[in-house]
């Protein structure tokens, strides 16, 4: 698990320095899929409706953390819609926590396990508990 490079130069500029920035905290968390790994930098390659037009980042909460576990697990099962792809299939490889439904800033991202190749009609559903965001 890694953050992003937004998230690492909030973080020390609100804890190390006396810049007088505002950091907002979102009121929803999103879960954007990927074809690549994200980086820190968010140069990866997202799924999108040019590959499957029913994807869309889909909202994901946390319950608080164990106590000193440095983890937090999603709360609920996440379900995409079945897929409508617009060519052939893709290949879903890694994951990431956003601000917002569309743009907004990547706060972390992740890799699945196991990579899993999406054809159409399938219905993407992660359990609850099935998505780890960890800070070490």
């Amino acid at each position: 698990m890694s953050k992003s490079n937004a998230i690492e130069d909030d973080t020390l500029a609100y804890w190390l320095t006396v810049d007088t920035m505002t950091i907002t905290r979102p009121t929803t968390w999103f879960l954007a899929l990927y074809k690549t790994d994200p980086m820190d930098d968010n140069s990866g390659i997202e799924i999108s409706v040019a590959d499957d037009t029913a994807y869309a980042r889909q909202a994901i909460a946390f319950d608080p953390p164990i106590t000193d576990s440095g983890l937090v697990f999603n709360n609920a099962d996440i379900t995409y819609p079945a897929t409508v792809l617009a060519v052939g299939s893709y290949t879903m490889t890694h994951f990431a926590i956003f601000d917002a439904v569309t743009a907004g800033n990547m706060l972390y991202h992740g890799t699945f396990g196991v990579s899993k190749t999406i054809n159409g009609g399938e219905t993407i559903t992660f359990a609850a508990g099935g998505i780890t965001v960890t800070e070490d």
